[in-house]
C-alpha cells in the first residue's frame, strides 16, 4: 500500500490493519467510506468497530477482525515510580507521562538504566501500532506525481 501511494498509483480498495488506516487518513491519503457503512447499516456494525474507524467526521475503514494487545508491567517498578498498578492510563499522553517516570538512571552515572517501555526493533505489530496509532508512518516515503507517458 505504501509503495503504491508513493508511486502515485493507489488502489481503489485495500485490506490492512486499523492502525495503518488511521495513519494514512491522518495524512489525507484515504477517501471516506461513509456510503459503505450506510449500505451495511450502522446498527449491524459493532460500536467498537465504528469507533475504531470513525474520525474527523467520517469512516475511513471497517475492521473485520478485532484483537487486543496486552502490555505487561513490572508492578515493582510502577510502585517505585509512584504510579498506580490498578488504574491504567486512559490516553496516550497519560501513558507517555508514565513511561517518562519509569525511564530512570538507577546508579547516577547520567545514563538511562531502565527504560519505561521496551518495543521490538524488528517488524512487530505492537511496535507499528504504537507508531502508526499516533499518525506517524513506520516507513518514511514521499508522495509525488509521476508523469505518465
Amino acid at each position: 500500500m505504501q509503495a503504491a501511494l508513493a508511486a502515485g498509483a493507489p488502489p481503489d480498495a485495500s485490506h490492512g490493519q486499523a492502525y495503518v488506516e488511521r495513519s494514512l487518513s491522518a495524512k489525507g491519503l484515504l477517501l471516506p467510506i461513509d456510503e459503505v457503512v450506510e449500505s451495511i447499516g450502522p446498527d449491524d456494525i459493532w460500536d467498537v468497530v465504528k469507533k475504531l474507524n470513525y474520525h474527523d467526521g467520517h469512516y475511513y475503514g471497517l475492521a473485520h477482525a478485532i484483537g487486543t494487545d496486552v502490555h505487561i508491567i513490572r508492578k515493582d517498578y510502577y510502585r517505585k515510580a509512584g504510579i498506580s498498578t490498578t488504574e491504567p492510563p486512559k490516553t496516550w499522553d497519560e501513558w507517555l507521562a508514565q513511561l517518562k517516570k519509569l525511564t530512570v538512571d538507577t546508579n547516577g552515572d547520567g545514563k538511562v538504566d531502565v527504560y519505561g517501555l521496551g518495543l521490538a526493533a524488528q517488524a512487530s505489530l505492537s511496535t507499528k501500532k504504537c507508531i502508526c496509532g499516533q499518525g506517524q508512518m513506520a516507513v518514511a516515503f514521499s508522495i509525488r506525481r509521476v508523469a505518465r507517458r
